[in-house]
């Protein structure tokens, strides 16, 4: 036989006031943690804006000092060839010139087709990629040696590794920077490259003999190119070093424990 048992109607409210309470509280932890994770979300995605914001920023300042940098090679090296090409071609009109005078022209020529074709490959990140971090630094000290008559060393240490893509591109943007201190302001006779591949590190060390800085004098300004260099250095898991002292020359080393991992 079952028993029935009657719940009166009276026992029924009373329950359903004893539960009022914990619906009231559940409600709110329910709101507050809703809240919370719209205050998380909200405050992730500024941060995640702002990042962008500064990474599309200095993206931008980079891509000017690289345009900027280009336009100073084609104003001193093409444009200035090519106003001499074009002085000789009119006394080549003028005076009938001899074969001497025809030849310069033609060497002229050559070296602005060198000049172009080295611009053109340092700004194409394929032509790095493709070619290798190794071979577009020798073909760069070659293009200086050349030009510049400054004489050129470049040592690889160590077993070589295989580089990402994007770590060759920032890593030769820092080695343009440091080779065109050399060779524009240091007034350098020697440049050294020394590419060092380490199981704990891996290490690019660029020298010169020029007339070097003092980084402790109270003149010092740190330059944009400095800076340039250092956080790219930032980006790569490693840190920019220099070494410098007034007629000692300098030494600019990055250095970094995770480049190749």
């Amino acid at each position: 036989m079952h028993r029935i048992v009657a719940i009166s109607k009276n026992e029924t409210i009373n329950m359903d006031k004893s539960i009022v309470p914990f619906l009231i509280v559940a409600i709110l932890a329910t709101s507050i943690l809703i809240f919370f994770m719209v205050v998380i979300i909200i405050t992730y995605t500024k941060r995640v804006s702002k990042r962008e914001k500064e990474y599309l920023k200095k993206l931008m300042e980079d891509r000017e000092r690289t345009y900027h940098q280009l336009s100073v090679e084609l104003h001193d090296n093409v444009t200035n060839m090519m106003t001499i090409a074009r002085m000789h071609i009119n006394d080549i009109e003028e005076n009938q010139a001899d074969i001497k005078t025809i030849n310069k022209v033609g060497n002229i020529l050559d070296e602005l087709i060198k000049d172009t074709h080295h611009f053109s490959r340092g700004l194409n990140s394929d032509y790095i990629t493709k070619y290798g971090i190794i071979t577009v630094i020798t073909e760069e000290l070659e293009w200086i040696e050349n030009s510049k008559k400054i004489e050129c060393v470049i040592n690889v240490l160590g077993k070589r590794k295989p580089i990402p893509a994007f770590k060759q591109q920032m890593l030769y943007r820092i080695v343009q920077e440091a080779l065109m201190n050399s060779v524009k302001y240091a007034h350098a006779t020697i440049i050294d490259v020394q590419i060092t591949f380490n199981k704990k590190y891996f290490e690019l060390k660029i020298s010169d003999n020029g007339i070097g800085f003092d980084m402790n004098d109270k003149d010092f300004k740190q330059g944009v190119g400095i800076s340039s260099m250092q956080e790219r250095a930032i980006k790569l898991d490693g840190k920019i070093t220099i070494e410098t002292q007034p007629s000692k020359g300098t030494k600019i080393i990055f250095r970094s424990n995770r480049f190749l991992a």
